[in-house]
């Protein structure tokens, strides 16, 4: 038995038939990468490894505050010309921003051409209020942008179609919603 650097322990097997190593990469504290090695071909090893609850949501958390740091500089872009000085002042990693604004289509909807409104409230006729991420003003008419850093839901579709259903009821015409998908770079027209 060894105790490690990390308050755990493990064992080490001196048998010649089987000599498992373990490694530790400290490197980033959010993520605990943990490899065990066999050097003779053995049958498989059945391994159950936990993480505390704490471990969970510390994780959790930095990811769910890097996706909403990524998703406020979506929203406040003005257009993909103004990236580059953005990209400048950040302090974090925005490699997915960067591999998405490389894609011509999501181009195309942060158009300095295109009047847009970022994350502007929208007083509803019947008191409630809505906050589009992103609303273009294309010709005549309306383009609503959502933009999302987490996994593809259903909601998102309502979420959007509630957005276009609003600015269609005070009179606007809207040619289409768009969710934008900061981790697949996928862009689904709703």
């Amino acid at each position: 038995k060894t105790d490690t650097a990390w308050g755990s322990e493990y064992y080490h097997f001196t048998s010649p038939n089987m000599l498992p190593k373990l490694e530790y990469n400290a490197a980033n504290r959010m993520s605990k990468s943990i490899q065990i090695r066999v050097e003779t071909n053995h049958p498989s090893i059945a391994l159950r490894v936990n993480s505390s609850r704490a471990d969970l949501y510390t994780s959790a958390s930095a990811k769910r505050e890097t996706g909403n740091q990524l998703h406020h500089l979506l929203a406040q872009l003005p257009d993909v010309s103004a990236w580059p000085f953005i990209r400048s002042t950040c302090k974090i990693d925005v490699s997915k921003i960067d591999d998405l604004l490389a894609l011509s289509e999501v181009q195309l909807l942060f158009n300095q051409a295109q009047l847009a409104f970022k994350e502007v409230d929208i007083l509803c006729p019947d008191g409630r209020v809505i906050r589009p991420d992103r609303v273009n003003k294309v010709g005549d008419a309306l383009q609503v942008i959502d933009f999302k850093t987490g996994k593809k839901k259903p909601e998102h579709f309502d979420q959007v179609n509630r957005y276009k259903q609003t600015l269609v009821e005070m009179g606007h015409q809207v040619t289409q919603g768009v969710l934008l998908y900061v981790e697949t770079k996928e862009i689904v027209y709703v």
